[in-house]
């Protein structure tokens, strides 16, 4: 099973990052859905 996260920080990628999420999306604009500024796998 693959973990994927979308986080709005920083601080909650690198948190996401080590609790072992198989990819990260760094994303921004939550109260309009969300827009993918970067997305990173990290496995």
């Amino acid at each position: 099973m693959i973990c994927e996260i979308i986080v709005y920080s920083i601080e909650a990628a690198l948190k996401a990052q080590k609790g072992r999420s198989d990819c990260i999306e760094l994303c921004d604009n939550p109260g309009e859905g969300g827009a993918i500024v970067r997305g990173f796998c990290c496995v």
